[in-house]
């Protein structure tokens, strides 16, 4: 039972020994520090270091330094590489030391040992001790060993002595990424000097200073390093990631410097193979594999990022493939040649990439090949921002680039699909993603114009930021501007190091850093915001909450009283900067800046900013916030608050351009600064809309300065001699005013170009909170249907809101299953060819899908028994405009142009420019302006969109009788918003679909425009599903109706006004439709009767799918009208018609009587003779040939007719005809009198001709053959051409006297009776047309139908005009092809219809009587 126990006593024995013996090692070593009792200050000095022993089994770490300097940091022992300072053997230290002229109070404990000498310049006074640290890295249990060394150092009188800010303690580094740009501060302590100029010259080193990096020169005491440019190499691990900033300079004679000490954080590796992780390929085409975007975060995209790519390659299947090994390659991108792989094998490639300065930063990818033999083209997704490592934050945009390795030089299409659904065709992909789902499925599809496709999927995972952490600050309690705060998170945890901590106050940022060490001085808030991120920007959002105590006794009243109380204590602003109390300095001002009202007092506040030159970005957020503050406190805007908040603008404009010079504008658009850069466009937005109503200078500085502006050759250069030209101006007024118009449009152009990148994402002035960029946004939620509730969507890139109820769920939902999905995509972009030119500017889109579980979108859904309704923000203002100013035109903009609803300038401010005085003041309490200023229309923001720019109309009425009429052309389902702008006295207002209104209807309209009118909106909607016409009339309130005898002219007129025609439509896309014949529709979607659309536009729709929502301005049509004439009987003309009715009566009849009878022949021939033989009796027979009335229905030869009795005897006769004057015309009756013994009824007719003349064919339309002693007729229907050969014709048709007989059925009869009679009488062709010519419908000849027609028209208008009476005034409005009420229509119809039968029956009477 001993032996278990004896065992645990040996080990434990033999651990105490080893631990022992470990700790020994620094005591064995009785490492000593050698140096003189006074060290120099601003000298070098030597400091000896030396050690009894130094062990060769294990490493020790030593470190020595002061508050200020570090002397020592390295390894010895076992190390790889020896690091300085170097320790040598020595047999005597005491000699090495009296060598060196090293007096130190410490004595000698060891001769023999080893030493090393440090070469060390103390640049602080203030630095009391030395803290020695030596430790055993691989033996963590070995205990540190620490020592506190005191020092003295030279009490000097020097001047000026430097210090650093933030950084110059090396146990406490500054935290620095290498992506981003650092900014670098020293001041001077104490110094008597109060201008110090000089040059600085910086040193980027090791930690100890050994090795110089880099070496940069300013003229000032700060330092910007761009982004990256603290990347180096090191081979001592001890010193990875750490380096030593070095300033000096000298002035007067004396040498300065200081030491900053930076710990930088390096960004990681990221291994990328194009492709994605699975991958198809052509088996028959060269294998591209590219490596080329793998990224090492810490280098610029544009430098080499590896100096080599391990490539890897390996197939289970096809393992012996000598193109598939190990280490096939180095290279960034590389191709396998065709046919070196086989069809339908999978083929797996590896690439490993190390950084060139750590390798222990590296990354790995996998990406599996299956070979086909299809074609496929090799697609590759680029990311191109927040989609590193696959990961993506759902508060930015994700930006996606396509790339097709193998397309050529082919034409290139592309669809981008986001979870499914196809959202853009374009090359680059910008959106926001907003799903519940924590994976978004990004596919590319890529076709070449030779039918070529490849694809490629990406899944990003959702980055939601640092998580669980908490924040506090010390102290809670404070006093505006003047406390310094100190907020400190802890906690919180990323995948994605390092975290940045950013500060707010409401939307200002205040500071930002790596840890707790952020102080900021806060205004009059009772929460400090604070924005959590990771090194890929992906945040999250905490807060504290403060108690601020406003500055107190702010006297503000005169100018002395501002500097007074700035320069007084506890201010001191003028030596904050000098303090390097630079937050603390910018809130001063703009505290008291909110204390101050007159501009004399602005213009001291501004004197104190001056003494400072800002260059970061946080404090472009600040100034943006000083220029809307002063902007606020200063109304209204009179031309000496517009040149001061122009010098405000410039100071803005000067920090700008050192962002830009130091590279640090690539995050302005991103969310840490997103509220500056919007800041900055909200000023621009005011400064643009200043100087545009700013009084111009002379023609010859506003043409330079236009011209020089729309060639962009406008620059400081331009500027400065045209300021020279103003300042030679002798009248002191003109000079003021165009000094205040020229430097404010160039501070203004010079914003404009700063915030180019602004314009790139579609950043827009602050109004509502709201920020508009552009992109891709897409909401994705799954729940359960609720009964009884509405639910609103708003979209996060804050461009619409989707409401409906759960009855639309409801319908879409899949059986009684209530889990349902909906997404919801809102995106901007151009739409291109599908846009109607005047709508080209529109870019909103809304998608509304909602599924089961797969989004199966194909068509757009009919919703039956629901509506979805969405609301989408429309037409706000551009930051900045992309078209020149007209130079030829100067439009003159009101006061109130420059007021928006809940901007900065909150609706008191005005601009008042008067030709007399240099400055008007107004006061708020001015009634009329006021009440101006209440009646301002919130749509005036609302930008003119559209191809039509302008389109303002405006009207003057002179007098109480004048009319002004308009129209416009009304889309199916589209508003109509007449926005009225401009009104001196109260107008009637009459609006009318189709038809203009009649004047009675004008004068009795109770729509109105009120007197001295600056803003009424009427709204007109049209429902129908076709285009209509809308007419607006607009006459002076007054009598109704007013005197149409005598013009009135109108009391206190002309009335003047002006209006805008404002269109609103929704539309939605249809789907269902072929790809090329797809198309924008309106018939699913109204817009809503609101009036304000500055909040958004309101749409219903019965269709589910995408929708987009316009308000564009058209111009109105002017309709000229001559309003209550007089009118007069004008009896010439009733003369001259009752004389031609009476000459056209006369006419027609002597046409009827004389001209009417159709051409006929008639030829009497006596046979009797030549039947002698014949023994019956003689019979008259009358024979008629009717040739048909079609062309060329005549004939030019003789024809010969054969008659056949039942007794085969046979009778022939020849009809002889002239071919140059033939009988047998087109339309005519050829009648043949036969006195014969052997012809009768029924007969045989046989029909031949001899083929003489041009046109011997000929149309027969029937033969009757009648006989006159027995009553009988023999009708032969022919109806066809007789040509070369006999025609043999029989009939069955014999009518006896008082037969009756119906040929054919019912139907055909009817039909031929009423196309003949509708042919002949309803002369729906009457004069003008040709015949109706078939062989069924005889036609009537032209002049019958000319008679009939004029005879008709002149009753029609004889009994119209009876019926209408006399011409009044509204019957000069009426248009009678619209106007005439149904009932009247038929009821003259059946008149006239009745007149013209009894007219006709009168006519036939008549000639029976007398013809």
């Amino acid at each position: 039972m001993w032996q278990p126990l004896g065992i645990i006593i040996l080990v434990l024995s033999y651990t105490l020994m080893c631990i022992n013996g470990d700790h020994n090692v620094l005591t064995n070593m009785n490492l000593k520090i050698f140096f003189n009792r006074i060290l120099p200050y601003g000298q070098a000095t030597i400091i000896v270091i030396t050690a009894n022993m130094i062990p060769d089994e294990v490493e020790v770490v030593i470190r020595l330094n002061t508050e200020s300097y570090l002397l020592v940091f390295c390894s010895i022992g076992k190390v790889s590489h020896q690091m300085p300072p170097k320790f040598e053997r020595t047999n005597s230290i005491s000699r090495e030391l009296s060598y060196l002229n090293v007096k130190a109070d410490e004595k000698v404990t060891y001769e023999t040992g080893f030493f090393a000498r440090v070469n060390a310049t103390f640049w602080s006074k203030d630095d009391k001790y030395m803290n020695l640290l030596l430790r055993v890295p691989s033996k963590s249990w070995v205990k540190e060993d620490r020592r506190v060394i005191k020092i003295q150092i030279e009490n000097t009188n020097a001047e000026p002595r430097l210090q650093m800010l933030k950084c110059q303690n090396p146990d406490l580094p500054r935290y620095v990424t290498i992506a981003r740009s650092l900014l670098v501060q020293t001041v001077f302590v104490k110094s008597s000097k109060k201008v110090i100029k000089t040059i600085y010259r910086w040193q980027l080193r090791d930690l100890t200073g050994e090795t110089r990096y880099s070496t940069f020169h300013t003229n000032h005491n700060a330092i910007f390093l761009k982004r990256y440019s603290l990347r180096f190499y090191t081979k001592y691990e001890l010193w990875r990631n750490q380096a030593m900033l070095y300033v000096e300079g000298r002035f007067e004679g004396q040498k300065f410097a200081a030491r900053c000490y930076l710990n930088i954080a390096m960004g990681s590796v990221e291994a990328v193979i194009g492709g994605g992780a699975e991958r198809i390929a052509q088996y028959s085409t060269g294998l591209i594999m590219d490596g080329s975007t793998s990224r090492d975060y810490s280098k610029q995209e544009t430098d080499k990022q590896f100096a080599k790519y391990y490539w890897n390659c390996e197939s289970f299947e096809d393992y012996r493939n000598p193109n598939c090994i190990r280490n096939i390659s180095t290279l960034p991108q590389f191709t396998i040649p065709a046919y070196s792989f086989r069809p339908n094998f999978q083929y797996i490639f590896r690439l490993l990439v190390e950084a060139e300065d750590n390798p222990s930063r590296k990354s790995r990818m996998i990406q599996t090949v299956q070979m086909v033999k299809q074609s496929i083209l090799q697609v590759m997704i680029y990311c191109v921002f927040n989609c590193a490592l696959d990961m993506y934050s759902p508060h930015s945009k994700v930006r996606l680039k396509a790339k097709c390795l193998d397309c050529g030089g082919q034409k290139i299409s592309y669809q981008w699909y986001v979870s499914g659904q196809l959202t853009l065709t374009t090359e680059d992909l910008t959106m926001f993603i907003r799903i519940v789902a924590t994976t978004a499925v990004v596919k590319l599809i890529i076709q070449t114009e030779d039918g070529r496709t490849g694809q490629q999927v990406k899944h990003f995972k959702k980055n939601l930021g640092p998580t669980v952490g908490h924040c506090t600050v010390n102290p809670i309690t404070g006093t505006e501007a003047i406390t310094a705060f100190y907020p400190c998170c802890k906690n919180f945890g990323t995948r994605y190091s390092p975290m940045e901590y950013w500060y707010y106050a409401g939307r200002v940022l205040l500071n930002s850093c790596y840890d707790c060490t952020c102080e900021v001085h806060l205004p009059v808030v009772s929460e400090i915001r604070i924005l959590v991120c990771d090194s890929f920007l992906a945040c999250c959002s905490s807060s504290v909450e403060v108690h601020i105590t406003p500055l107190q006794n702010v006297t503000a009243d005169t100018p002395n009283d501002v500097w007074n109380y700035l320069v007084s204590e506890p201010h001191h602003i003028l030596s904050l900067v000098d303090e390097g109390y630079y937050l603390r300095y910018l809130q001063t001002i703009q505290s008291v800046a909110t204390h101050i009202h007159q501009v004399d007092a602005a213009v001291e506040l501004l004197r104190a900013l001056n003494g400072s030159d800002t260059c970061t970005r946080s404090s472009l957020g600040k100034l943006a916030n000083l220029t809307q503050t002063l902007a606020h406190q200063l109304k209204p805007i009179d031309p000496l608050e517009h040149r001061l908040l122009t010098s405000v603008v410039a100071a803005l404009n000067d920090n700008f351009a050192c962002v830009y010079q130091f590279n640090m504008e690539y995050l302005l658009v991103e969310q840490p600064f997103i509220n500056v850069t919007q800041g900055c466009v909200t000023v621009y937005d005011i400064m643009n809309r200043l100087s545009m109503q700013a009084p111009r200078p002379p023609k010859s500085i506003y043409s330079q300065f236009m011209a020089a502006l729309k060639n962009q050759t406008l620059n400081q250069r331009i500027v400065d001699k045209l300021t020279e030209e103003i300042k030679n101006f002798k009248d002191e007024d003109a000079k003021f005013r165009s000094l205040v118009w020229l430097n404010s449009k160039w501070q203004t152009e010079r914003l404009y170009r700063f915030l180019g990148i602004a314009r790139a994402h579609g950043l827009q002035p602050d109004e509502n909170g709201d920020i508009l960029t552009e992109g891709v946004a897409l909401e994705l939620q799954c729940f359960y249907i609720e009964r009884d509730r509405t639910y609103y969507i708003e979209t996060s890139d804050s461009m619409h809101k989707v409401e409906f109820k759960p009855a639309l769920l409801q319908e879409l939902k899949e059986g009684d299953d209530n889990w349902i999905c909906l997404k919801v995509i809102s995106t901007i972009r151009e739409l291109h060819w599908w846009y109607p030119e005047e709508k080209q500017p529109s870019s909103v889109l809304l998608s509304v899908r909602i599924f089961h579980t797969v989004d199966n979108f194909r068509v757009e859904v009919p919703l039956r028994k629901s509506v979805i309704t969405f609301t989408t923000i429309i037409g706000k203002y551009r930051p900045a405009k992309d078209y020149m100013e007209d130079i030829s035109a100067h439009r003159i903009t009101r006061s109130k142009d420059l007021l928006k609803e809940n901007s900065y300038i909150d609706g008191r401010a005005r601009i008042n420019y008067d030709t007399k005085q240099l400055a008007t003041f107004k006061s708020e309490n001015d009634i009329e302006d006021y009440e101006e200023i209440e009646h301002i229309d919130p749509e005036e923001r609302v930008s003119d969109v559209g191809k039509y720019i302008n389109a303002v109309e405006v009207g003057t009425l002179t007098y109480m009788q004048d009319v002004l009429l308009y129209r416009i052309l009304l889309e199916e389902l589209t508003l109509l918003a007449v926005r009225f702008t401009k009104s001196t006295h109260k107008l009637h207002v009459a609006m009318t679909i189709n038809n203009p209104p009649l004047f009675s209807q004008v004068s009795a309209s109770d729509c109105f425009v009120p007197e001295n009118l600056t803003s009424k909106t009427i709204l007109f909607r049209n429902n129908c599903y076709e285009y209509r016409r809308v007419y607006m009339a607009v006459r002076v309130w007054g009598e109704n109706p007013p005197d149409q005898k005598t013009k009135t002219l109108v009391p206190n007129g002309p009335a003047e006004f002006s209006f805008i025609f404002q269109m609103r439509s929704c539309d939605y896309w249809v789907y269902s439709k072929p790809l090329d014949e797809r198309y924008w529709s309106h018939d699913g979607c109204i817009p809503s009767m609101i009036v304000n659309v500055s909040r958004g536009m309101r749409c219903t729709c019965s269709v589910l799918g995408t929708y987009t929502s316009y308000v564009y301005n058209v111009p109105a049509i002017v309709v000229t009208v001559d309003p209550y004439a007089q009118v007069e009987t004008n009896f010439a003309i009733i003369i001259v018609y009752a004389f031609i009715v009476a000459a056209l009566v006369l006419w027609l009849l002597w046409l009827f009587m004389y001209n009417s009878i159709s051409p006929s022949k008639t030829v009497v021939c006596e046979m009797v003779d030549m039947e002698e033989t014949s023994a019956s009796d003689v019979h008259d027979i009358l024979i008629q040939i009717k040739t048909g009335g079609r062309y060329n229905a005549n004939t030019t030869a003789s024809v010969r007719l054969s008659f056949f009795s039942t007794q085969r005897q046979e009778l022939q006769f020849t009809l002889m005809q002239d071919p140059e004057h033939p009988d047998l015309l087109r339309n005519t009756t050829y009648i043949l009198w036969l006195r014969t013994r052997d012809i009768r009824i029924p007969t045989k007719v046989a029909v031949s001709h001899n083929n003489n003349g041009r046109f011997p064919s000929w149309f027969l339309q029937h033969i009757e053959v009648c006989d006159v002693q027995t009553q009988e007729t023999q009708v032969f229907v022919v109806h066809r051409w007789v040509k070369t050969k006999i025609l043999v014709l029989t009939s069955s048709l014999i009518f006896k006297r008082g037969d009756v007989r119906f040929v054919g059925s019912w139907f055909r009869r009817f039909r031929v009776q009423y196309e003949t009679v509708w042919t002949n009488w309803a002369l729906f062709q009457p004069v003008w047309g040709t015949w109706r010519e078939t062989n069924q419908y005889p036609s009537m000849s032209r002049f019958k139908r000319v008679c009939v027609f004029i005879s008709k028209m002149v009753i029609i208008y004889s009994i119209i005009a009876c019926g209408q009476g006399r011409t009044t005034v509204e019957s000069l409005q009426k248009d009678r092809s619209f106007f005439v009420p149904f009932g009247d229509w038929l009821f003259y119809s059946v008149f006239c219809y009745i007149a013209g039968i009894l007219v006709q029956m009168f006519y036939e009477w008549i000639l029976l009587q007398y013809a």
